[in-house]
């Protein structure tokens, strides 16, 4: 890799991070739920994944191709599952009280 590369994957990587992580927080501070790790890396089937057990969220390297509001979108369902483990109505309904346009949101930019 030549230095220019090197200096653009690293924008490129710090960018992907802080972004995530802003938005990550956001929902975590408003749903007043707290988290002990955090990673992004790619995933071949998932945007995401949550680790109730570890406290854990991962989010896909491939989700800084997407628009604020879906990632936004699939964040939330990350973070709501940290409350609840299966798709259930209280699932959907914990993510529609602090998302209410969460259903368009998947639908628009899946």
């Amino acid at each position: 890799q030549t230095l220019i590369e090197k200096t653009f994957n690293k924008f490129y990587s710090n960018f992907m991070y802080d972004t995530y992580k802003s938005i990550l927080d956001k929902y975590l501070n408003l749903t007043g739920l707290e988290i002990m790790d955090f990673k992004i890396k790619p995933m071949k089937s998932a945007l995401g994944k949550c680790s109730k057990e570890k406290r854990a969220i991962f989010l896909s390297s491939s989700l800084i191709h997407k628009e604020i509001p879906f990632i936004e979108a699939v964040v939330m369902h990350e973070v709501a599952h940290l409350k609840y483990s299966n798709h259930q109505k209280e699932f959907y309904d914990y993510i529609n009280k602090y998302m209410s346009d969460y259903k368009n949101r998947m639908k628009k930019y899946l």
